[in-house]
């Protein structure tokens, strides 16, 4: 590797080949020398519906609903158990109730949230121990509430949120101290299994994130005795405690699922809360013979960035891209570590004709050298939101767009043989 071979190496980026379905141009001619070549390819795609995944025992859960035309109405609910903050404990004498409250510790949010909500809580008839729940489980409640809200206004900052529970079901708590029940946190469940939460507006426009491992979301029961005119016990949510995110999805009559009925390859659409994803397959790469890869990368283009919809229901922050496995699922890129984060890729703004745009650009040189030789597992990938539990969304290009298509950028050297 000379001089001569880096200075083509950085003139030849300005000089891409046009897009194109697995044909290959090449920018330099010379490959006797060894020298680098670049080929573009389009890519095929087409959005499909995600799979559940395992929505239990995280610390980290969403709440809310968002109604966008792109991607239809998601709603994120929870169910969470509780344990004793203290081991029989004592109220002292004559307790009395003065309130009881729910507070949810939120750390950070999605959306405008300028719309209106419903809250609903539910005390559950239980969990099912040893039972893994998926993020679309439905579990039993008691019919009755122990707290509604209507028209509830979420902040965008991160705060705790206090959502009042009947006075009656912070009696019945009250008259447990002294017994069994309140002698160690698994009795405690056994009386009072855990909550469900539930939410609904008509113009949902976004979610909360909460910590409910953190201090600050518990149950506490206000009280006076005797001896005391003000304090309180607190109910907590531990990490043995068993806490489900709860996602459902409606896409009726919204774009991505027309995209879907359609297998429209112009659009691709991504969004998390185990909802939808891009498969995208690779083209038939058996021209490229004898190269080592310098470096493949992908690269995928918000469609629609700036749009009424976009501004309001925010791009992903990062992107990620997995392996489509027919028999176990998803498995990583080769490529994707610690230290080399491989098909990773965060929204970086861009300038395309003229117009602002948000890219996202994959190195995927391993993965594509192995699918050159022969080795790699698949030849179909996914295009995923890094984190499932957040309501970001994508509309992208799709492998046929017109302006912005997805494309396979690769730059190799050719081995003398």
């Amino acid at each position: 590797m000379n001089k001569f071979f880096i200075f083509i190496m950085t003139i030849s980026v300005s000089f891409i080949a046009c897009n194109k379905d697995a044909v290959i141009e090449q920018d330099v001619d010379n490959n006797e020398l060894g020298l680098a070549s670049i080929d573009t390819f389009k890519l095929k795609s087409k959005t499909i519906f995600d799979l559940p995944i395992s929505g239990d025992d995280i610390s980290t859960v969403v709440l809310g609903q968002t109604n966008d035309p792109r991607f239809g109405e998601h709603k994120a609910s929870l169910y969470t158990e509780f344990s004793l903050s203290k081991n029989s404990f004592s109220l002292g004498t004559n307790p009395v109730l003065d309130s009881i409250v729910l507070i949810l510790k939120q750390k950070d949010s999605y959306g405008k949230l300028n719309s209106s909500f419903d809250i609903n809580i539910y005390e559950l008839n239980g969990f099912i121990e040893d039972i893994s729940y998926d993020n679309n489980s439905v579990l039993n409640v008691k019919p009755s509430t122990l707290a509604t809200i209507n028209s509830y206004k979420f902040s965008q900052e991160a705060k705790s949120i206090r959502i009042p529970l009947k006075n009656s079901f912070g009696t019945s708590l009250l008259n447990q101290f002294g017994t069994s029940t309140m002698k160690s946190s698994d009795n405690f469940k056994d009386f009072f299994n855990g909550i469900y939460a539930s939410i609904s507006s008509t113009g949902g426009d976004g979610f909360v994130y909460l910590d409910l491992r953190k201090d600050e979301s518990k149950i506490q029961l206000y009280y006076h005795n005797d001896e005391i005119t003000d304090t309180s016990y607190s109910f907590i949510i531990e990490a043995k405690d068993k806490t489900i995110n709860q996602y459902l999805h409606n896409g009726l009559s919204s774009e991505v699922i027309n995209a879907i009925n359609a297998e429209d390859n112009t659009l691709a659409y991504v969004s998390s809360m185990s909802s939808y994803k891009t498969e995208i397959e690779m083209p038939d790469l058996s021209s490229l013979k004898n190269i080592i890869v310098n470096k493949a990368t992908i690269t995928v283009y918000q469609e629609d960035f700036g749009s009424t919809e976009s501004i309001k229901f925010p791009e992903a922050n990062q992107m990620i891209m997995f392996q489509n496995l027919q028999d176990t699922g998803i498995a990583f890129l080769t490529g994707y570590g610690l230290k080399s984060v491989g098909p990773l890729a965060k929204a970086n703004k861009t300038i395309i004709n003229g117009n602002n745009i948000v890219e996202y650009e994959f190195e995927v040189s391993k993965y594509i050298q192995k699918i050159i030789t022969g080795d790699a597992k698949s030849n179909t990938i996914y295009l995923k939101n890094l984190s499932n539990n957040e309501g970001n969304r994508t509309k992208f290009g799709g492998g046929n767009h017109l302006d912005i298509p997805m494309k396979l950028n690769i730059v190799y050297t050719k081995i003398n043989q």
